[in-house]
């Protein structure tokens, strides 16, 4: 399935796509760039609905430990993403951080 299907379905996160594409954008290192968007992706209005969502997805998937992360990558940038930390999906104190990847 594809959370943006879902999500193109609400109006809340219809001005997404324009957030992305005003921000700033940064050279993170000489291979990538990053855009600024931490305000609007940390924003509780597109933040809580969107991590309710993915939440219920990713628990009614029945993929524990293969569906570790669940993006929203309005105008091909990563802003919303469930979980950021991930302990739930590993063992022996592993686990996957993702706040790098938005922007």
């Amino acid at each position: 399935f594809q959370i943006t299907q879902i999500v193109n379905l609400l109006d809340i996160f219809d001005t997404l796509p324009q957030e992305m594409s005003k921000a700033n954008i940064f050279e993170k290192d000489n291979f990538s760039s990053f855009r600024n968007v931490t305000k609007v992706c940390k924003d509780a209005t597109y933040l809580d609905p969107f991590s309710s969502m993915a939440a219920s997805f990713k628990q009614k998937s029945n993929l524990s430990g293969v569906l570790v992360n669940i993006q929203l990558a309005p105008a091909g940038v990563v802003c919303l993403l469930h979980p950021e930390i991930n302990y739930e999906d590993f063992q022996d104190g592993l686990f996957l951080n993702n706040t790098s990847s938005i922007g």
